[in-house]
């Protein structure tokens, strides 16, 4: 998770929190932003080398030009609209990756933000939303075989 101070709003710093995912398996390096641009931010593309640096490291077989990397864009999947709900929305994007469950958009964040809050006091994942594919609606899917 990292915040981004490349976006701007009304003169102040919104901040961008994006979630670095690897796929090993699959050789993809993936980078899932709260407020994504057009283009890849370079905080991003500076992350994703830190990453594949590192699995070089541990790896020595990993050869960077076989991996793949991906950036959501705009409107791709659901992102914040209200200036402090980046982490909320990068923990999302984790959890959908995770649970393989539907992405949420900026109605559910309260709801959301009140799960998390019972989830850590408890200490375990709570089933949000329901699992039942749903016609129009968001999902974090793995096309791996």
């Amino acid at each position: 998770m990292h915040n981004d101070p490349h976006n701007r709003h009304r003169g102040g710093c919104i901040l961008s929190v994006f979630l670095g995912v690897v796929l090993p398996k699959e050789k993809i390096t993936l980078v899932l932003d709260s407020l994504p641009q057009e283009f890849v931010k370079p905080t991003a593309i500076r992350r994703v080398e830190k990453m594949l640096s590192f699995l070089q490291k541990i790896g020595r077989s990993v050869l960077k030009d076989r991996w793949s990397f991906y950036a959501n864009k705009p409107d791709a999947i659901p992102q914040q609209v209200k200036q402090l709900d980046g982490g909320v929305f990068t923990c999302l994007y984790a959890r959908c990756l995770a649970t393989r469950c539907p992405m949420l958009t900026q109605s559910h964040i309260p709801a959301y933000r009140k799960l998390m809050i019972k989830e850590l006091h408890q200490k375990k994942l709570s089933t949000f939303p329901p699992m039942s594919v749903q016609q129009g609606e968001y999902y974090a899917v793995d096309y791996s075989m």
